[in-house]
This record gives C-alpha cells, structure tokens and sequence, in this order.
C-alpha cells in the first residue's frame, strides 16, 4: 500500500487512520457542469516530534488544500474576476457553466493580491481622480516595461517623496508641471533626472493662449458685429444676377433635384463616351445597366437638356408655373408679390408653396429672389466662435481655415498688435516642442521675458522656473503618454465597479495584467 508524506514534517506514513471524499467542482466540459467526487485518506504521522498526530493525504496538481475547485476552473474564476468584476464576472461565469456568487470572486482578487513589482529607472508620474475636482490619487508606470508599478492613495508632495525614497534606484522620472510632484520628486530622488511631459508643455501654452484671447475678445466681437452689420447691408443691396443659392441653404427637395440632375448628366456623358469609342446600342447598354430604349433615347440628343419632368405629382401652383416665370423675367423677384398676384387669379394655395416654386424656377434661372434675401442674417447665422476654436485658429494648421475666417483672424491680429505678438511666440514655441530644439529654448525664454505681454511673461517665467525638467523633455523620448492610456484604463476599472470598490481592490486589478 502507497504511503502519504507528512506535510509538516515531511515523514512517509503508512498506517490508514479513516477515509473521507471530497467534491471538487471542476472545468465543465462541452457546456456540462462537471463535479469530481474524490476519495481520500487519513493517515497517521508517527513521528512523535510532529505537531500533528493526524494529517490528509495531498492530491497535488488537481486542487489545493481546503479547495472546493480543481486548479483549473480556479484559474478560468480568478481571469474573469480580474477582467469583469464581481457581478458581471459572476453573470459571465454562469453562462460558462460554472456559477460563484460576485463575493467570492471579489476575494479571489483580493487573495492573489497586486504582488511585489520591481520598479526599473525610469519611471512616470501622473495623477487620477477618485471625484473630479475633489480627490485625486497618483499612478507611477515603468516607462521601459510599459507596466504600472504602484498605485497611490493621493497625490500629496510628501506621499510621493516617500515612495521615491523607497527605490533609490529611480533614474529618470516624467512628470507633469504639477507643484505636488515637483516638489515630491525633488525631495525623494534629487538626483533623478525630471522630464516635462510635453502634452502638458502644449496645454500650458493653451492656457496662456486662452488668458491673452479672454483678454482681447471685446475688439474681435467687435469686428464681428461689423461684419454682421456689413452682411445685414449688403444683403438688401445685393444684385439680382448673384445665384440665389448663395444666401439660402438649399432644402432637402432641392438637393435631391440637384443630385438627380447629376446623375442624368453623368449618365448621359457615359453613354455618349461609350459610343464615341465604337460601342453598339447593346454594349453601352450592358456596361451601363441601362435599358436599350433608354440609351438609344440618349444617344438621339447630341445635348444634355437637363432631368425629365416628374409627372405623377401635381401641384397646386402648376397651372401659374408659366406666369411666375414671366414675371421673374420682367424682374419681379419678391415672392411676397408674386403671391398676392397669384392668389389674386385664384390660387387658394398658401404663400410657402409659391415661395417654393418662386425659389426652384429662380434657382434654375439663375435668378435673385428679393423675398427670400432682404430679411436681415440672424446673428445667429454669424458663427460666434469659442475660446477654444480661437486658440486653434491661432495655433492650428491654417489649411483647416475658412476664407472668412482667415480673413476675421487677420483683421483681429491687425487690430490687436499684442495678440499678433503672442500668436507668434506660440507659434515658435510649439515648433521648438514639436521640431526638438532645445538650443532654442534659451533665446526664446529671453524673448518671452521681454515681451509687453503680461501673460506671455507670466508663461515664460514658469517655463524657466522648470528650466531642467523642459529641456529633458527636448532631448529625451521619454513622455506621460504612457501614463494617459493607464489611467484611462484605470477609469474603465473604476467605473466598471460602480464606485463600490474600495482603493485596494482598485489598485490590484489596475497592477494585475489580464
């Protein structure tokens, strides 16, 4: 008979003292929940030195000590429990044939716990919010092994100067422009080399941008009431040759007229094309996927003479199409007027309907139409941009400007010689971020420094104030972008608990690897 070893002292006995089984619930296979009944013996430990007299004979590599799974469902629970959570966890291990309460998977993450992670030389530091605006916590990432490597309850100067203590081995530590973690990583790694994260070197810019436009956006409203007041005058006053089109959004009825009228004239071009090129009646057809009577129509008009009238419909209007025209020709185009001529000879029709049959024949004559251009822009039609789109008009690329626009901003700049003065600062400054110039960095804070511009100064100051970490960051790869992924992981985590998980429970997920 095959003996059991002592787990404590390791001693070999023989000697049965009972049998017992055990239910062990294992992986389910082919969707069918499978449960092992395993017998198992009790033996005595004759070693009279051992703390235990009586001891159960180990089944390893099927379950563990105590356990009511095999290893491997274990496993399977404890992957769900790390990437859904508890509840969902436990729906998801229900549809897998092994149903647990979401409790137990909580504690089965927080048995395995976040475990010990050599942190490398490099490192990066960015904050989290528990409640935005109210509490925030702190995430430091190994930026060579792209791994978070601890979790901090907050962001306090003294929390992450103890944590650097800890690890005199930090080398190098990104950060962002934060007075909590200059101070902390000063105090706890004075040696390490500290890298500006260049994100935020580009978001500081925007606030100083977005203080210096706050501060100037009376003279730039100003100019746009003037070119309202222009377009409110001009639009009285404009000539009826211009294409009515220009001053009124065409409708839904009237873009699909216009797009079938495309259709019909590509169309016909093919057609002709096709024919030019020495293809038969049947041919054109078959390439076209059009009817042999339709093409052999096309190809009886040398000229394309625009979409074929509609005849199911009829309007109202119909029957006074050809007097509104007439009268559009004489040089009537107030809709207004040609309604109350038209209503005057019977139609019982409404003034829309004219005003839309007055709009197409017009559109398609080319023609002004006064009643629908006299009445004055709403202010607004005038698009009256944001801070936001203003610092992108001052910083962004000038392609993605209208002419009107570009047109506003020069004007603005012209009127404001001290935003043309900070565009151009911004301007430099981000082609040193975005180019890697660092021997420019220098002659630009001397520049900014002496600028008129208070706010510009103000920014310069804090660049030179930080002088070291901004010029790392121009010469070294190293940035928070990692950190942005992680803590946006970190959101899904956090929200995917529904704010019912405690900080630890938090921090293992976050650090565990699914």
């Amino acid at each position: 008979m095959l003996g059991a070893k002592c787990p404590c002292c390791g001693c070999v006995s023989r000697r049965v003292h009972s049998h017992y089984v055990r239910h062990l619930d294992d992986a389910p296979l082919r969707q069918v929940q499978v449960s092992i009944e395993l017998h198992v013996r009790k033996f005595y430990c004759d070693k009279l030195s051992c703390e235990r007299s009586i001891f159960v004979e180990r089944v390893a590599g099927l379950a563990a000590s105590y356990a009511r799974r095999t290893i491997q469902p274990d496993e399977m629970l404890r992957l769900i429990a790390f990437a859904n959570g508890g509840e969902c966890g436990s729906r998801v291990a229900a549809e897998m044939r092994m149903p647990i309460n979401p409790q137990t998977l909580i504690r089965l993450i927080r048995r395995q716990g976040a475990g010990a992670i050599v942190c490398g030389p490099v490192v990066g530091i960015d904050d989290w919010s528990f409640a935005k605006r109210k509490r925030y916590g702190a995430m430091i990432v190994d930026l060579v092994a792209h791994r978070v490597v601890d979790v901090l309850p907050d962001r306090l100067a003294t929390t992450v100067s103890k944590w650097m203590k800890a690890r005199p081995g930090i080398e190098m530590v990104s950060r962002d422009r934060g007075d909590n973690f200059i101070a902390g990583v000063t105090e706890g790694a004075p040696n390490a080399t500290q890298v500006a994260d260049r994100w935020h070197l580009h978001h500081n810019l925007d606030e100083m941008l977005k203080r210096l436009v706050e501060h100037h956006l009376a003279d730039l409203n100003k100019l746009i009431q003037a070119q309202w007041h222009e377009q409110t005058t001009t639009a009285v006053l404009r000539p009826p040759q211009l294409d009515a089109q220009f001053y009124k959004r065409e409708t839904t009825g009237e873009r699909e007229i216009r797009e079938r009228d495309e259709r019909y004239r590509q169309r016909h071009a093919t057609v002709h094309d096709l024919a030019g090129h020495g293809k038969i009646i049947s041919e054109i057809a078959q390439h076209t996927g059009l009817d042999r009577k339709t093409v052999r129509k096309i190809l009886s008009q040398p000229e394309y003479s625009g979409v074929p009238e509609r005849g199911s419909s009829q309007s109202p209007i119909d029957p006074y199409r050809d007097y509104i025209a007439a009268r559009l020709a004489q040089g009537c185009t107030n809709a207004m007027q040609l309604f109350k001529e038209v209503a005057a000879q019977g139609f019982a029709g409404g003034y829309v309907t004219v005003w839309r049959k007055v709009r197409r024949i017009a559109l398609q004559s080319q023609q002004h139409i006064c009643g629908l251009t006299t009445a004055k822009p709403s202010r607004s039609s005038i698009n009256q941009p944001s801070v936001f789109e203003i610092i992108r008009w001052l910083v962004g690329k000038e392609q993605a400007l209208t002419a009107d626009q570009t047109a506003l901003l020069e004007a603005w700049l012209e009127v404001v010689p001290a935003m043309k003065l900070g565009r151009d600062a911004a301007l430099r400054f981000t082609e040193i971020l975005t180019k890697r110039q660092p021997e420019q960095l220098d002659a630009w804070i001397a520049e900014a420094m002496a600028s008129p511009i208070k706010t510009l100064r103000q920014f310069a100051k804090g660049i030179q104030a930080d002088h070291d970490a901004v010029l790392a960051a121009l010469q070294l790869p190293f940035s928070n972008a990692q950190l942005e992924g992680q803590v946006n992981r970190l959101k899904v985590i956090k929200r995917q608990m529904y704010g019912r998980a405690n900080f630890d429970l938090l921090k293992i997920r976050v650090m565990t690897k699914v």
